[in-house]
């Protein structure tokens, strides 16, 4: 039983999000309430000029502000979880929450952030991710020799493309723009150029590069921006351009942009090895929709297809456990008004508190699948569910 005393840049990239746990991670106010739980509730939080504020006030206010009950949920999520998981035989093992954990920390600098502040906290999110992943797995045929098989045969969707970083520098107009690149082939950085000719906001632009990213991912990032700013966008991947390189000025809202190239990854061939736990997730996506839906995944499809799929495989996995928690009154919050929130969050809708984000609602059928189709009833559901396969 979870007894609940009170205790998100979203990353672009299909595979940066279904590796993570952050899109679940709660908010800074709630790792506070969560460290000071448990606590004495006279306790003294802060003083201000000699007048106390307590812990019990600061919990209090916490409860009543309208993310009070969405921190929470997110709470008994985890916990629901990783108990179901424990119950159904796939519990996660240290060794798995281990290799995610040190993944996200590599992909995502604001994780790692995070988890230096307080560790026992986030990597309880981590452990809930790798048992909806198990879930996931359960049933789905993921041997060893069909997880080969089936990477073999869709191996380029997994090759990593040629990726930049780059700095906007935007201008008041088109003579500063051609100032800038001036400036900047002559050896100025970024920053001394927007200082120099450059507004506030152009300053906080130049001093942040964007990530590394693929063409696709920087174009769409910048999509807003009109055509020319894709044009520039294009340049950063032509055959042949290096570090340092920058683009003529280029129309942006009103204004001018220089581009800088900063730096470069060069094209990768994917492995089994480095991508076989993705691939497992993609696998039994497409086996879902296969079973529930009768439809099939195109061989052309691009990773972004199987990961929607995934994602509405694991949101009505999620659903499942809430409401069989619910169900079977599981959940005990000492708190009416949290209480009721909690059941009007798990009420019957796909896209709860944890779910991730972009889940289709109840009732729809997972994105890509054939116009018409719907979920089936849960008799339906479990005549049509996967054979056991190999485990996780």
């Amino acid at each position: 039983m979870v007894k609940a005393d009170f205790v998100t840049r979203v990353g672009r990239g299909l595979r940066r999000n279904f590796g993570s746990f952050t899109r679940w991670a709660v908010l800074p106010v709630a790792a506070a309430a969560l460290l000071l739980a448990g606590c004495g509730g006279t306790k003294n939080i802060a003083v201000v000029n000699g007048q106390p504020i307590t812990q019990k006030q600061f919990l209090d206010m916490v409860e009543a502000m309208p993310q009070g009950a969405q921190m929470l949920n997110q709470l008994i999520v985890v916990q629901a979880l990783q108990q179901d998981a424990k119950a159904q035989g796939v519990a996660p093992t240290d060794a798995e929450v281990q290799k995610l954990l040190t993944e996200t920390e590599a992909q995502q600098p604001a994780f790692a952030a995070a988890l230096a502040q307080n560790r026992t906290l986030y990597t309880d999110q981590i452990r809930a991710r790798v048992a909806l992943n198990n879930l996931t797995l359960k049933d789905a045929d993921v041997s060893p020799t069909a997880v080969k098989k089936w990477f073999d045969a869709h191996r380029s969707l997994f090759d990593q493309p040629a990726k930049a970083s780059v700095v906007l520098l935007v201008f008041d107009d088109l003579d500063r723009a051609k100032k800038g690149k001036t400036l900047l082939a002559k050896g100025s950085t970024p920053t001394q150029v927007a200082d120099s000719l450059g507004t506030p906001a152009a300053r906080a632009l130049a001093a942040q590069p964007s990530p590394l990213e693929s063409k696709d991912e920087m174009s769409q990032a910048y999509q807003m921006y009109g055509p020319d700013l894709q044009k520039a966008i294009s340049q950063m991947f032509a055959p042949g351009v290096k570090t340092g390189y920058v683009t003529d000025p280029v129309k942006f809202t009103g204004r001018y942009a220089l581009l800088q190239l900063v730096q470069q990854a060069v094209p990768k061939a994917a492995t089994l090895a480095a991508n076989e736990d993705m691939a497992k997730l993609y696998m039994a996506a497409a086996q879902y929709a296969q079973k529930t839906y009768h439809y099939t995944i195109p061989d052309n499809a691009p990773l972004s297809s199987y990961g929607q799929v995934a994602q509405s495989l694991q949101s009505k996995l999620l659903q499942d456990v809430m409401q069989s928690y619910k169900t079977k009154n599981l959940v005990k919050i000492n708190n009416a008004n949290l209480q009721k929130q909690f059941d009007q969050q798990f009420a019957g809708s796909a896209a709860t508190a944890g779910a991730p984000a972009g889940a289709p609602t109840a009732g729809a059928p997972p994105a890509g699948a054939p116009a018409g189709a719907s979920t089936p009833t849960p008799a339906a559901a479990a005549e049509a569910a996967p054979a056991p396969g190999g485990g996780k």
